[in-house]
């Protein structure tokens, strides 16, 4: 395994994570029509289906230092904010990402069963970070480094995906109910949803 990349053992109730992804699916179903009707994923050489971010707690992405994160729109509707940050992946290129804070909370199940899961990660990271994913089939993320932040943990949600993370010269296939931990600064990585359901993460922030 790449020196910056570490698999935590630690085995999830996997009722736990089933709920979450229940949730984030009503979500997707609910507002998918809208968020298309407002994205653009910027000029990017292989257009990216649609995907986004969903802060669960607080909207942690404005506090990070990100040097290629060159403009936040902020759009919505009644029920939630959709803000937009640029990111420069070349002298020429944009790739738009987009972070979606609904006004509602979700349900309590969700949250019991989130702080289930988180409670038990076995190194320390910043709760209020936690973030959940959601991109379609052909969503990619060029290679980068996460400035603003030292590390970050992922868990995949979705049971049979193929969901594969590039770091470095590395690939791993990442399991449902898996977690890892790497070093976003340190090593160049990113990804592409391959599944015909949609790619989703729990990320959280070690800083």
């Amino acid at each position: 395994m790449n020196l910056y990349m570490k698999k935590l053992e630690v085995d999830f109730n996997h009722s736990d994570l089933d709920c979450i992804k229940k949730t984030l699916d009503q979500f997707h179903d609910q507002y998918r029509s809208y968020l298309l009707s407002v994205y653009n994923p910027g000029n990017t050489i292989h257009t990216p289906n649609i995907g986004y971010y969903i802060p669960i707690f607080d909207v942690t992405h404005k506090d990070r230092n990100v040097s290629s994160w060159k403009e936040f729109n902020e759009v919505g509707n009644e029920h939630l904010s959709v803000m937009t940050v640029s990111m420069q992946i070349s002298k020429h290129h944009v790739h738009n990402l987009y972070v979606v804070k609904p006004y509602a909370d979700f349900n309590k199940e969700f949250y019991n069963a989130l702080n289930r899961v988180l409670d038990l990660i076995p190194i320390n990271f910043q709760r209020e970070s936690s973030t959940a994913t959601i991109q379609e089939f052909g969503y990619s993320m060029k290679f980068h480094v996460d400035s603003g932040v030292k590390a970050r943990i992922h868990i995949n949600l979705v049971k049979n995906s193929l969901d594969y993370f590039y770091v470095g010269d590395d690939h791993y296939k990442m399991e449902y109910g898996e977690c890892y931990f790497f070093e976003a600064s340190k090593i160049n990585h990113g990804f592409m949803s391959f599944h015909d359901t949609p790619r989703m993460h729990l990320i959280m922030d070690i800083i």
